[in-house]
């Protein structure tokens, strides 16, 4: 699902439904034009975004992504697949390298059995201000950590449990600090 145009559409996943994806299907946030993601609520029940039978490739927000946020949601078995050039994430921030990068705020996410990575941040894309109470758990694959940054600070990092994963590890790639 491409969430970008002209007059820059809002998409909004209510708070307290599941949503099964099939294998290869993601959200692709700002890749060409403006466009924001929200799923759930802030102190609304939990949202679920899962596979439906294998893997789900998740979550991808580019530059020109507007202020997105996913709270109180749980995403299970996503990153099988990515065209971002960035290898496997659950959710990925992708900047531009020189300014224009995306900082959508997870407040209360827990990211479950991901396929590469739980969160990549790539050329400047950040946790949003705001973000709390992340938890990667059961990450596996080639890297199998729960954060990747290249070319993006970790100061970002919210409060939370990045543990239980294949490495528990955080990668940081080619980053001033």
């Amino acid at each position: 699902v491409y969430d970008e145009g002209a007059r820059h559409p809002v998409l909004t996943i209510p708070a307290g439904i599941t949503l099964p994806f099939d294998f290869g299907a993601s959200f692709v946030v700002g890749k060409n034009f403006p466009g924001e993601l929200r799923v759930g609520s802030d102190g609304g029940p939990t949202t679920t975004l899962r596979a439906r039978r294998d893997e789900w490739a998740g979550i991808a927000f580019w530059p020109s992504a507007r202020p997105s946020a996913i709270s109180n949601a749980v995403l299970e078995k996503c990153g099988n697949f990515s065209d971002t050039g960035y290898g496997h994430a659950c959710v990925s921030f992708i900047g531009n390298f020189y300014g224009s990068a995306p900082a959508p705020v997870l407040k209360n996410v827990t990211i479950q059995q991901a396929s590469g990575v739980g969160v990549n941040a790539i050329g400047g894309g950040r946790f949003g201000a705001g973000s709390a109470n992340v938890s990667i758990t059961g990450t596996a694959g080639t890297i199998g950590a729960p954060l990747w940054f290249y070319e993006s600070s970790p100061a970002t990092i919210p409060s939370g449990s990045y543990t239980g994963n294949t490495s528990d590890v955080i990668y940081v790639y080619t980053v001033s600090i």
